[in-house]
C-alpha cells in the first residue's frame, strides 16, 4: 500500500509540470500578441510641394525681357583652355531661350510674356519701355577637371568635372536691380572605365589617349544651358519639389494598413483616411494611445496629400496628444512651414495650391 501511494504520488508531478508548461505557453502566446499587436514599421511613401519662388513680382506683371551680354562667354572661356572652340553663342541662346520656356510654364506666369536678346545694357532692347522686369544673366564662369587613374593594364577610370557660377539679376522697369542670385554648382558628367591598348606607350602617351576618348565640354553644351536655365526658374517661380513622408504600417491592422498604403500612393487619398478611421474606430474600445496616435499621424498626411493644411494639423495635434514623439513633433514643424509658404504661394500665384 504505501508503495503504491508513493507511486501515485509522484506519477502526480508530472502531471502537474505539464499543466503548469500549458499555462506559460497561453501566458506567452497572449502576451506576444499584445506586444506585436503594438510594433510598427514606418513606410517611405513620396510627395511633391509645391515650392514658393524665392522672389515676389507684383500683381502688374505683364511683359518680361530675359537677356545676356554677348561678352559673357568670351570671358569664361579665357580661363579655361578646356573650353577653347566651343560654340559660346549656342549656350547663351540654349541658356535664355530654355529659361524662357520654363517660365512660361511656370504657375503665376500664366499671363506674362517673355523676350529674349543679346545686349549688355537693357536699355538697348527695343522698347525697353514696355517691360515691367528684366531678367539677365550677369556673369558666368565655367571650369573642367579630369580624373584618370589606372584601372588595369589595359583600362582606365576616368570622370569629367565642369564647376560653374552665374550670376542672375532681377531689374525692375527702370533698371534697378530689386534681386540678386548666384547659382553654383558641380556636375559630372562623365564616369567610367576606358580601354586603351596602347600598352607600350609611355604612361604619359597613354593618359593623353585616354583624355581623347573622353566627351569635351561641347558635348555637355546643351545640358548646361538648360540646368542653368531649370535651377534659375526655381529662384524666380513656384516649383515642384519631390519629397518623401513616413506612414505608419500597424501590425494589428496589417491587411488594412497594406491597404491604405497602396491607396495613399495611388492617390487614393479619401479610400487611404476612410481606412484609417475604420481602424481609429476598432482601437477607441480597447484604449490603446500609442496606437490611436498613429493613425491620426497617418490621416493628417492624407491630408496633406490633398493639400488641406489645416485638416491636417488638426489631425497630427491629436497624434501628439496621444502620445508625442520625435516623428509626429517634426512632422508639426513641417506642416506650419508649409502653412506659412503658402501665403507666398498665394500671392505668386493669385491662386490656392
Amino acid at each position: 500500500m504505501n508503495i503504491s501511494g508513493q507511486n501515485n504520488y509522484f506519477c502526480i508531478k508530472p502531471l502537474f509540470a505539464e499543466h503548469l508548461i500549458k499555462v506559460f505557453k497561453y501566458l506567452f502566446v497572449v502576451w506576444m500578441s499584445l506586444f506585436t499587436s503594438a510594433c510598427v514599421v514606418i513606410r517611405e511613401i513620396p510627395i511633391e510641394t509645391l515650392q514658393p519662388a524665392k522672389i515676389t513680382f507684383k500683381d502688374s506683371r505683364k511683359k518680361i525681357a530675359i537677356y545676356a551680354p554677348p561678352s559673357l562667354l568670351d570671358e569664361a572661356i579665357q580661363s579655361n583652355e578646356a573650353t577653347y572652340g566651343v560654340h559660346t553663342d549656342s549656350l547663351i541662346n540654349n541658356t535664355l531661350y530654355s529659361l524662357k520656356s520654363l517660365l512660361e510654364k511656370a504657375p503665376g506666369f500664366e499671363r506674362t510674356s517673355f523676350a529674349v536678346f543679346v545686349t549688355d545694357d537693357h536699355r538697348k532692347i527695343p522698347q525697353s519701355s514696355d517691360f515691367d522686369y528684366f531678367i539677365s544673366l550677369d556673369h558666368l564662369q565655367l571650369k573642367n577637371r579630369h580624373y584618370i587613374e589606372q584601372y588595369s593594364f589595359q583600362t582606365w577610370e576616368a570622370s569629367v568635372e565642369v564647376f560653374y557660377i552665374a550670376l542672375w539679376s532681377v531689374r525692375n522697369r527702370d533698371g534697378d536691380i530689386i534681386e540678386n542670385y548666384i547659382d553654383r554648382d558641380i556636375r559630372t558628367w562623365f564616369s567610367g572605365i576606358i580601354s586603351d591598348w596602347t600598352a607600350a606607350a609611355s604612361p604619359s602617351y597613354r593618359v593623353d589617349a585616354v583624355k581623347t576618348k573622353l566627351p569635351s565640354i561641347n558635348d555637355i553644351w546643351w545640358d548646361l544651358g538648360i540646368i542653368l536655365a531649370r535651377s534659375c526658374t526655381k529662384f524666380l517661380a513656384p516649383h515642384w519639389q519631390k519629397e518623401e513622408r513616413a506612414i505608419y504600417m500597424l501590425n494589428k491592422f496589417p491587411e488594412l494598413s497594406g491597404l491604405a498604403y497602396t491607396a495613399l500612393k495611388n492617390n487614393g487619398h479619401e479610400r487611404a483616411i476612410n481606412i484609417w478611421e475604420e481602424m481609429l474606430v476598432a482601437c477607441r474600445k480597447r484604449g490603446q494611445k500609442k496606437i490611436k496616435g498613429k493613425i491620426n499621424y497617418n490621416i493628417a498626411v492624407g491630408h496633406e496629400y490633398m493639400n488641406q493644411l489645416d485638416e491636417s494639423i488638426q489631425w497630427l495635434q491629436r497624434s501628439i496628444n496621444y502620445s508625442s514623439n520625435k516623428v509626429n513633433t517634426t512632422y508639426l514643424r513641417l506642416l506650419e512651414n508649409r502653412k506659412k509658404q503658402s501665403i507666398i504661394l498665394d500671392q505668386q500665384t493669385n491662386s490656392n495650391y
